[in-house]
């Protein structure tokens, strides 16, 4: 078995400062470390031993960096821990070597990539802060990113992968090499020299087909760490969807350039590669850039047309596949075989390797792999949208190809093969043709409409249920299936609006779906509601602190957290909406139910706690519901009695009732115009004529509060407990005037 040719592997430099990283000794784990370190293509910049003369000293000066330490060097430049001398901070600065600079492509291509970086500005890219040149020296300056990367991650600290484990990133760290790219790490020889380490046991490059050294099924990841996975994943798309706007193609997307920062989030590195659509192209015709195995077919494949941003979809799939199953998409003898493989193998299903991986993520996963660009996500934010949606517990928006369409796309690789079989096929395949594509159509339908229930039940207003069983009936009829469904049943049966006796079924309904989905935090809470309106106090409180344990909230776990701990224990209500809130803030979106909610418990603190330091909190979360104009009159109802509540403890702190007090009758006021504005808005909505009632009463104007009350029987309360609560309240205004 021979190398394959133009890759270098760095294994032995690299595993010692590694293993000195992670403190890994002798045995399997030493084992495991030498087969399995990744490899990069030498282009004609490869990364060869570096000279003294290549090397910059500790203290060496380039503009207004100062060099500390060489953190490494690959194919493009080294990079040094450098300080900036100006701002006095830390920076990564990347500078072409000696050698380089004698090729006017290389310089041109260091260029190209500073350019390409600095363009971009966005959370999950390493940002550029200077580049230039220093009397010939090329350099530019990057944001030091104190943690190692994904593939280090994958390789050697799996469980750091794990939202239970994600503080370990930064108190074990990856050994700094924040930088950047592949890195070449040269080791000194035992005489003292420096010597390249640049080969690899020809037996090694069959064992890359498994990168971790572990077996993936003997790993312990929960449900919560694949939306845990999903998210990060969905962050590298965005930042690629941002870079892609901008007119930058990266072209070199795998695990050594996606850096693990102290922010938990994964950062895009190494532009090297990258190519400006605007600007003329560096790379020769035939001319293969990239790491073999993460090289889009049409990277390869010239014949496929020109190359796209699509590409840096196909190698965000491929790492995506590497994050899920431990695993090459692609393997091979030699580099030919691997470049054969890109481009007409398709990779074995992720559950062939693991069945607990989701089906949704295995989904996206190749989708994103798809050896036909036009059958890829169109664009790096549609794969985010469809990993959020995962995340979220949502369905997503990609269907799997079928029978027809992997027969197609085989056809199209094989065209000698699938000849022969044309005229065999084609009758059967025009039979079926209509059948698979109203399948196709019964899915998108299922889909949709368990999204709409779930949209429903988490966003809008889990108390309206009209329709909802009937849409998860006809999910279900058109093959929609799973823990999800049993979720919105259970949520929408009855229980969680108020009908106790619907508890038990809403109860059953979730405990089924919990044993197929036993680590999902939105289940977990919404079964805790449930338990707590059937007074099951133990069942709630042990629900709650296993979703707890978790710790991978979404925001509408956070949201359904509010909702079992809300009657309770409001404090922590407050906060688990005001995550929910804010999480769905960050991604751009407004959370109507949890500003509700919000509203809801802050007024339930204001009459726990007999004060008003809640009242601005309430006006400020009620106000932006009312704003938007959702939800009709019962905003203006909470809202109306959040100034009521203030009023009376007003008065309250004097001793006094009804007596005219003016900033007690400020708030009075105020009540009585925003429930009188709700009556206006939402006439036939019984909410804000109670609001009338409760104020008028706190004023000592009963009679006219018995008119409101009146209001209220007439537009008819929802529910007989809700009807005997109007009813005794307006007996109770009739008694204090003696009727």
């Amino acid at each position: 078995m021979t190398e394959p040719d133009g890759i270098d592997f760095n294994q032995d430099a690299l595993a010692d400062e590694l293993r000195a990283a992670f403190g890994i000794g002798t045995g399997d784990d030493e084992v495991a470390l030498e087969l399995n370190l990744d490899t990069h293509v030498a282009s004609s910049q490869a990364a060869v031993s570096l000279s003294d003369a290549d090397r910059l000293a500790a203290g060496a000066r380039i503009a207004d960096f100062r060099i500390i330490e060489e953190l490494g060097h690959g194919g493009m430049g080294v990079v040094y821990r450098a300080t900036q001398l100006s701002l006095d901070r830390e920076v990564a600065l990347k500078v072409l070597p000696n050698r380089a600079r004698k090729g006017r492509t290389a310089i041109q291509r260091f260029r190209s990539e500073a350019r390409a970086a600095a363009r971009l500005h966005h959370t999950n890219i390493v940002p550029v802060f200077a580049h230039g040149d220093d009397n010939g020296q090329f350099y530019y300056a990057m944001d030091l990113i104190e943690g190692g990367s994904l593939d280090q991650a994958i390789r050697f600290r799996t469980r750091l992968l794990s939202p239970s484990n994600r503080t370990l990133i930064e108190s074990v760290g990856f050994g700094g090499s924040s930088a950047a790219e592949t890195i070449h790490v040269e080791r000194p020889a035992s005489d003292g020299t420096r010597r390249s380490q640049s080969s690899m046991a020809s037996s090694d490059i069959a064992a890359t087909s498994e990168i971790s050294g572990i077996d993936v099924k003997s790993l312990q990841r929960a449900s919560s760490d694949y939306r845990h996975l999903a998210r990060l994943i969905a962050e590298v798309a965005d930042a690629l969807d941002h870079a892609h706007s901008m007119g930058v193609i990266h072209r070199d997307i795998k695990p050594h350039n996606l850096l693990v920062g102290a922010d938990q989030r994964l950062h895009v590195t190494d532009f090297g590669l990258a190519r400006l659509t605007d600007e003329p192209t560096l790379t020769a015709s035939g001319e293969v850039m990239g790491t073999p195995f993460y090289l889009s077919p049409e990277m390869i494949d010239t014949s496929m047309g020109g190359v796209d941003h699509r590409t840096d979809i196909y190698s965000l799939g491929v790492t995506f596949y590497e994050l899920l199953t431990l695993r090459r998409a692609v393997t091979g003898e030699t580099r030919d075989q691997i470049l054969t493989g890109i481009r007409t193998q398709q990779p074995s299903p992720p559950r062939k390797h693991d069945a607990r991986i989701p089906k949704d993520l295995e989904t996206i996963c190749l989708k994103a792999m798809e050896k036909d660009p036009k059958y890829r996500y169109p664009t790096a934010g549609a794969m985010a949208t469809d990993l959020r949606r995962f995340a979220e517990g949502r369905p997503i928006l990609s269907r799997r190809t079928g029978i027809i369409g992997r027969g197609v796309k085989w056809a199209k690789r094989n065209k000698a093969a699938s000849f022969a079989l044309v005229t065999t096929c084609v009758m059967v395949l025009f039979g079926a043709g209509l059948a698979i594509s109203v399948s196709g159509s019964r899915r998108e339908r299922a889909a949709g409409l368990i999204d709409d229930v779930y949209e429903q039940l988490i966003y809008k207003d889990y108390h309206k249920t009209d329709g909802l069983s009937e849409s998860l009936d006809e999910a279900e009829s058109l093959g929609g299936a799973g823990s999800g469904v049993a979720l919105l049943r259970g949520m929408s049966s009855g229980c969680l609006q108020g009908d106790r006796a619907r508890c038990p079924e809403s109860i059953a309904q979730m405990e089924a779906a919990r044993v197929d989905d036993p680590d999902n935090p939105e289940l977990l809470y919404a079964l805790a509601s449930a338990y707590d309106r059937n007074n099951e106090e133990t069942e709630t409180v042990k629900l709650i602190e296993e979703a707890d344990a978790l710790d991978n909230r979404s925001a509408e776990a956070w949201f359904l957290r509010g909702l079992a701990l809300h009657w309770d224990e409001p404090d922590e209500a407050i906060h688990s909406y005001q995550q929910a809130r804010d999480l769905r803030a960050d991604e751009g979106e407004f959370f109507p139910q949890a500003h509700l909610q919000l509203g809801r418990a802050y007024n339930q603190r204001m009459y726990r706690d007999r004060n008003n330091n809640d009242l601005a909190n309430a006006r400020s979360a009620l106000t932006a519901v009312i704003d938007r104009k959702v939800y009709g009159g019962y905003p203006y109802y909470l809202l109306s009695i959040a100034e009521e509540l203030a009023g009376e403890m007003y008065l309250g702190s004097k001793g006094t009732r009804g007596d005219g007090d003016d900033e007690a009758m400020k708030h009075f006021e105020e009540s009585l115009a925003v429930a009188r504005e709700g009556q206006q808005v939402d006439p036939t909505n019984p909410s804000p004529y109670s609001a009338e009632a409760f104020c008028l009463e706190a004023m000592g104007q009963y009679r006219e509060a018995i008119e409101a009350q009146t209001k209220v029987m007439e537009l008819g309360p929802d529910g007989e407990d809700r009807w005997c609560e109007a009813l005794h309240y307006r007996w109770r205004l009739n008694y204090w005037i003696g009727s």
